[in-house]
């Protein structure tokens, strides 16, 4: 007995049950549901979840990355507080996705009424002063509270610097420009209808702290440096002029003024002063004071410093002159700089006080002075510029009498008179003269003034040299954009830099080797600070910056790479491929510009001659898509955006469009069709056209005609009369065939005077395409990485379908992306010289990514590849290992040492790679095991064979890859043969020695280490070492060769270069 068992037909599931919302919420939406009756054959490998807010237009989103194994999903992503929103599940087994569940019923993302509680995380808060202070309290209270702030028991009122607003989720306050005042507790109440609730937040001493960096570049972090900018400024300042040793700072500021300024134990010329610290010390002690003197009633005498180095608030003051009347003032100094001078009131010959000491004292004259003053030390000049110098002198003797003044005079060395440089006496040490002739030289000379008059002179300054001092330009950019920027299209960008050097060099800015041609640029320079700013960064923006300082002495700059990042461009070559009644085909290529990020995916609109704005939306993440449910006879326009990490690009619109194919003429068993050319020829001229036809009781075209139609038109005969036909046509070029339009319907039936026949059926005709797609590549690899750009290897696949190889197709994705991006916007098609590979270029630095790749041929792309490993864009190590040396060598093997590279790139050396390529060979061969690191700076390498020249060359390697090699010149793995041999000859008579000197004389080494310094325009100057093996003979002479670097060809600089120019290292010099 037999049976016979029906085959297994495995098809989509049914959609999933019983959808509930047990739990909603303002953050998350939590969905329940039930398998489905049937699971179409195959079991149920997961489910998808989609939500889409509740509009007459539902847009639907799927909300799960992977596929929910369990019947129940919480949804966090994509849900706003106060909205409606429906859901609908999808089941999926190994067929496919079935269709969506019965849509939830609207699910409104509200919290329910609850009183206020507040999270108060950190009750103090530290604010560095001038900054803004910012208090945010998250809270969860509804209905919204109503919010009052107090500081110290006192209400806080809205102004001109105080705000305050609550929020859906917190409270806040915010405070500019902050104060020392501004210190103190600030409590907060929440109160609505259910209830209040109250905290209080410490607003503390003004700190600063910080986290140390990621990296520390290779060398230990030896300290920080703060800055400060006050509001609405151009430019940062040091706060501290040593370095920070750690992870904060106290931002204290200069101290106030002194108060209470008294007088004590008046004479007749001298008074003992009295003062108090100030009452802010700044936060920081109080070092020192100054104490400066004025004649009140001769507004053309300044202040005059009695001391600059007082340490109490008390001092005695002397030589003062009877009967002038004086007023004082005293400042106050910490390690932040001097505070602001408080000013005495006037004292006189007639001041009288309330102690009793000083009570009835009569003021005594001095007695007249006898000589003037003695002569001032001998001047220095110093701060020379082109028309000004600076000098400054010792205080001389006043024999008696108080130093009323200084003169100052001046003289050219070629002239016999001296000049007066002031009209009035100075009452400083030091004086900055004006109005010097450039490139004259001068001297200088002082006397002081008493009431007996004018000293002597001193002796003349040295000569001086009236010109600016020159100083070669030093360019360097501000440590926050150093190592590049990247900011969002729209947002300001600021590159400050500093430009120094005498005289002041002249600065300029330019981008990417042009000068500066936007108007939205804008150069602000003041002094040695330069500062370019944009107020809106546009796209455009990025590229390569360039400060530039320019004097007589030379030229400087710095550079600075700026990414702008924005939403994509438009796409390109939008066009369509198949145009029927009903349907439509649009194809298109990747936008010119991504905007700096990966195309995520593409939306595609519509809208007809009636419609005035684009609608019924359509999401793809290729750059093909396929429209139907149009209306015959309609013309429509369509619209293709781009979509990244950014937000939707520029739209690119084509239309209006209608369909292609159409008869001109029919018969009872003939007809006439017409075509228009297509938009692209693919890059070959058209060959001609291939008509195929349908019969309306087939499911399969077959050729209409067995020559092809070199015009858009062509007739068909012997048709089936009363039969009905579908027709497409498709271009053929030299590459292959074309895609086929979409087919259009038509029935053959025979007529006479009596009526219509009916129509006639023919059998089905199967066609077959006689090619099949190629398999996927093999064995994709990262062959290297840098910062921007990864060099990706494959090789073909093992099937190519039938037809050629035409070229490969590349796709990327950063770690955790779900969608795919083209790289190469034409097929790979040429290998390079060692292989199938490819450089990607404009990559982002710091970020992870993976390729895969396809083959095509004559039949289409076929499928992709495995994906291959993750690798981070990051700069190989930076430097290569020291160049290597031979310490030991045998007729078999070699023993090597270096040194590890000057730089890692950032990131640790994790071992060495060490190759030798042997005399004969034509491949380098690895000597350490393929999958494992040399940890070490020395290796010998085994298994050499005696007498065969070797190379060397060694690589280091850390996270982002390998160095450039280190190389050695040619090795010999030979025994030396070189020395003193004996010869013994021995019989029965005795015995005799020889001793025998060899010596084997062979070619010179390489020479060693060199090295390129003192480089100039026309020059250049480079040492080297002596060879390591001179070949038995002294080394007579060296011989100089160059190159370009793109060149192929050496050429000699010179004749022999002698060594008679010793190094301190023994080597030969030369240049």
């Amino acid at each position: 007995m037999c049976f016979k068992c029906a085959p297994l037909v495995l098809r989509r599931p049914l959609p999933p049950l019983e959808l509930a919302v047990p739990d909603a919420s303002r953050e998350h939406i939590s969905v329940t549901w039930k398998p489905p009756t049937k699971d179409g054959g195959s079991p149920i490998s997961g489910y998808h979840v989609e939500v889409a807010e509740a509009r007459p237009e539902l847009k639907w989103l799927r909300v799960n990355t992977r596929p929910i194994k369990e019947l129940s999903f919480r949804i966090d992503d994509g849900i706003k507080p106060e909205k409606k929103y429906v859901i609908r599940v999808r089941a999926i087994n190994t067929v496919g996705v079935s269709d969506p569940s019965d849509v939830s019923d609207k699910v409104f993302t509200k919290d329910p009424d609850c009183a206020p509680t507040l999270d108060l995380a950190s009750q103090e808060v530290v604010v560095v002063e001038g900054e803004k202070l910012q208090l945010k309290v998250p809270y969860r209270a509804i209905p919204t509270p109503k919010m009052v702030w107090k500081k110290d028991e006192v209400e806080c009122k809205a102004g001109e610097r105080l705000s305050m607003t609550v929020e859906m989720n917190s409270a806040h306050l915010d405070l500019l420009k902050s104060s020392r005042a501004d210190a103190g507790a600030y409590a907060i109440t929440l109160e609505n209808s259910l209830g209040s609730a109250t905290g209080t937040v410490t607003v503390k001493s003004i700190t600063v702290t910080w986290k140390a960096p990621d990296s520390d570049g290779g060398c230990p972090i030896t300290g920080y440096i703060v800055e400060k900018m006050e509001k609405d400024g151009d430019r940062f300042d040091r706060v501290t002029p040593t370095l920070v040793p750690g992870l904060s700072h106290t931002v204290t500021d200069k101290p106030g003024p002194p108060v209470n300024i008294t007088f004590e134990d008046v004479r007749n010329t001298s008074v003992v002063l009295n003062w108090e610290p100030p009452l802010d010390d700044g936060g920081s002690e109080v070092l020192n004071y100054i104490l400066e003197k004025k004649d009140n009633r001769n507004e053309e005498v300044g202040w005059i410093t009695v001391s600059s180095t007082l340490k109490t608030p008390t001092h005695a003051v002397t030589k003062l002159i009877e009967g002038k009347e004086y007023v004082f003032r005293v400042t106050a100094e910490n390690r932040f700089g001097c505070g602001p001078p408080n000013t005495s009131k006037p004292l006189d010959q007639n001041h009288t006080f309330s102690g009793t000491r000083n009570r009835g004292l009569k003021l005594k004259r001095p007695p007249l002075p006898t000589d003037p003053p003695d002569a001032p030390s001998t001047p220095r000049v110093h701060e020379v510029t082109a028309s000004s110098a600076k000098i400054s002198w010792h205080e001389p003797k006043d024999n008696g009498s108080p130093i009323l003044g200084y003169w100052i005079e001046r003289k050219e060395v070629n002239s016999k008179h001296w000049t007066r440089v002031n009209r009035a006496l100075l009452n400083s040490l030091d004086v900055r003269v004006e109005g010097l002739m450039e490139g004259l030289t001068y001297i200088f000379r002082v006397c002081a003034e008493n009431l007996a008059g004018p000293g002597s002179f001193s002796e003349p300054s040295e000569r001086t040299v009236a010109m600016d001092a020159i100083k070669t330009p030093a360019v360097s950019l501000d440590a926050s954009v150093r190592s590049g920027v990247i900011l969002r299209a729209g947002e300001a960008l600021r590159l400050p830099a500093l430009v120094s050097g005498r005289p002041q060099p002249e600065v300029k800015w330019s981008k990417d080797e042009k000068d500066l041609e936007a108007e939205h640029m804008l150069v602000e320079t003041q002094g040695r600070n330069t500062t370019l700013c944009i107020k809106k960064a546009v796209r455009a923006d990025t590229g390569l910056f360039r400060v530039t300082g320019t004097n007589t002495s030379g030229t400087k700059s710095a550079e600075c790479r700026v990414d702008v990042m924005d939403v994509p461009g438009p796409v390109v070559d939008l066009k369509t491929v198949q145009v029927t009644k009903k349907n439509i085909t649009l194809t298109w290529s990747d936008p010119l510009d991504n905007g700096g990020s990966d195309v995520l995916g593409y939306e595609v609109l519509r809208k007809d001659a009636k419609m005035k704005l684009f609608r019924q939306p359509m999401e793809t993440a290729s750059c093909k898509c396929d429209i139907t449910g149009l209306l015959a006879g309609e013309e429509y326009d369509f619209r293709v955006i781009a979509r990244n990490k950014f937000g939707d690009g520029t739209p690119a619109d084509l239309g209006p469009i209608l369909a292609k194919l159409h008869y001109t003429d029919r018969g009872k068993s003939s007809i006439s069709l017409a075509w228009e050319v297509p938009r692209s020829d693919g890059g070959s001229p058209i060959l001609g056209y291939v008509l195929e036809k349908m019969r309306s009781d087939s499911s399969e075209f077959e050729p209409a005609s067995r020559k092809m139609f070199p015009e858009c038109c062509g007739t068909l005969e012997n048709l089936s009369e009363n039969m009905e036909y579908e027709f497409r046509v498709h271009a053929v070029t030299e590459v292959g065939d074309g895609d086929n339009c979409k087919p259009i319907s038509f029935r053959l039936k025979a007529e006479n005077k009596y009526g219509v026949s009916d129509g006639c059926d023919s059998e089905k005709v199967e066609l077959k395409d006689p090619f099949g797609l190629p398999g996927p590549p093999r064995n994709p690899k990262i062959l290297r990485a840098t910062a921007t750009t990864m060099t990706v290897t494959w090789e073909p696949p093992l099937d190519n379908g039938g037809s050629s190889i035409q070229g490969y197709w590349l796709e990327k994705r950063e770690r955790g992306a779900v969608y795919w991006g083209r790289v190469n916007r034409a097929p790979v098609t040429k290998p390079s010289v060692k292989g199938l590979q490819y450089t990607v270029l404009k990559l982002i630095e710091g970020s992870v990514y993976q390729f895969r790749i396809a083959a095509c041929n004559a039949a289409g792309v076929g499928p992709h590849c495995e994906p291959t490993e993750c690798k981070l864009a990051m700069e190989p190590c930076s430097d290569p290992p020291g160049s290597p040396e031979v310490k030991d060598k045998t007729k078999s093997s070699v023993t090597l040492s270096w040194i590890p590279p000057d730089r890692d790139g950032g990131s640790p050396i994790k071992g060495y790679i060490i190759e030798v390529h042997e005399e004969g060979s034509p491949d380098w061969r690895r000597v350490n095991p393929a999958d494992k690191l040399h940890p070490l700076t020395e290796i010998t390498v085994p298994d050499l064979k005696e007498g065969k020249k070797c190379r060397f060359r060694i690589y280091a390697v850390n996270a982002a890859g390998n160095s450039d090699p280190a190389k050695t010149g040619d090795v010999l793995s030979k025994l030396n043969h070189s020395g003193r041999f004996i010869i013994n000859a021995e019989n029965a008579a005795g015995h005799k020695l020889l001793k025998v000197r060899v010596t084997v004389l062979d070619l010179p080494g390489a020479p060693r280490d060199l090295k390129v310094s003192d480089v100039t325009r026309g020059t250049c100057r480079f040492t080297w070492k002596a060879p390591e093996s001179d070949g038995g003979e002294r080394v007579k002479s060296y011989f100089i060769e160059k190159k370009a670097v793109n060149g192929k060809a050496w050429t000699k600089v010179q004749q022999e270069r002698r060594g008679h120019h010793q190094l301190p290292g023994g080597g030969p010099d030369g240049g």
